[in-house]
């Protein structure tokens, strides 16, 4: 044991069954942070390039990129969305539904 595990025995198990597609969302996240904002710039310091790649990933890539497993909406565009529907399925307070047939009740 060496002093960084705390002399801990440390055991690596999956009890997932890993495919060739497991990483397909990283792997494509990171090409895109790589193709759109860190290829061709240059950091002045790691700093400046942790603020950098934080500023894409909130003000682009989750507020305006449009992703194609979203149905080609950016990320906040689909948790809107999102959120609409299933306001328009939650009953307001005060509503009478029908409940199994047994009659109105009050919410």
């Amino acid at each position: 044991m060496d002093g960084l595990s705390g002399n801990v025995p440390l055991h690596c198990t999956s009890q997932v069954q890993l495919t060739a597609h497991a990483n397909a969302w990283a792997e494509s996240f990171m090409k895109t942070l790589k193709v759109e904002e860190v290829d061709g710039r240059r950091y002045r310091n790691f700093d400046h390039a942790k603020s950098s790649v934080a500023t894409f990933i909130e003000e682009v890539y989750n507020q305006q990129r449009l992703h194609s497993a979203l149905d080609y909406r950016s990320p906040m565009e689909f948790e809107t969305a999102l959120k609409n529907r299933i306001l328009r399925r939650t009953p307001k307070k005060g509503a009478r539904i029908s409940v199994d047939g047994i009659g109105d009740r009050d919410l």
